[in-house]
């Protein structure tokens, strides 16, 4: 299961967006009719994803997702953008496996750490195309490659840190991880429409808790 604000621990923002609608298009098999939520309402890094598949499942539970990912991406990225983000988004959450994370489910070291390595090297490969996007005429475009590439750098780090913990360098964890939020906390100012830099750092604090027994139990909200 996922607690409130795990989300962050998505990097590509697709894991929690195909749970929640598949959630939304049960919700007839479930006797409800609507949906409250108080969750964070700046949950839009990398992508607006999770919003989105809320809100367009709630609305239409036939809703395909991967048409309706693939559209939103050309909305906010451009068309040209579609096929190569469909890839980095989906490998990027597949690797950052929250119930790993969260120490909810068995640990397979060689593979856990293997996608790891895998998001690192495509966040490398990915760089120069981001930083050739930043200047798009349209202004929204623009504004999401830019909190893409923060994005990219901040779980860049925070994917180093994991895999640091992965070989009991705690230290080094510690530190990698201290480095992602810094850079959260510096671009704040750029960044806080889609990402509550609070949150993501008390997460990052309070919720890896895989190989490392001087954590505490994660709490429960």
């Amino acid at each position: 299961y996922h607690l409130m604000w795990d989300h962050i621990f998505d990097a590509g923002g697709e894991a929690i967006a195909r749970i929640a609608h598949e959630d939304m298009k049960n919700f007839d098999n479930l006797g409800l009719n609507g949906f409250i939520s108080c969750q964070l309402q700046r949950n839009a890094f990398p992508s607006s994803i999770a919003m989105t598949s809320i809100a367009k499942s709630l609305w239409n539970h036939g809703t395909d997702f991967e048409k309706m990912r693939r559209d939103l991406y050309a909305a906010t990225f451009g068309e040209d953008a579609v096929d190569t983000l469909c890839n980095y988004f989906a490998l990027l959450s597949k690797s950052f496996d929250i119930a790993v994370i969260r120490n909810q489910k068995p640990l397979n070291t060689e593979e856990f750490k293997a996608g790891l390595e895998a998001s690192l090297k495509a966040m490398d490969d990915i760089k120069d195309y981001i930083e050739a996007h930043l200047n798009v005429e349209d202004p929204c475009q623009k504004d999401s490659w830019t909190y893409l590439s923060i994005h990219r750098e901040i779980y860049y780090l925070l994917g180093k840190s994991l895999i640091a913990r992965l070989d009991a360098e705690y230290e080094k964890a510690e530190e990698y991880n201290k480095q992602s939020q810094q850079i959260a906390f510096e671009k704040e100012d750029i960044i806080q429409p889609v990402l509550d830099c609070m949150f993501y750092t008390r997460m990052t604090n309070e919720r890896i808790n895989f190989l490392n027994p001087e954590l505490p139990p994660p709490p429960l909200f």
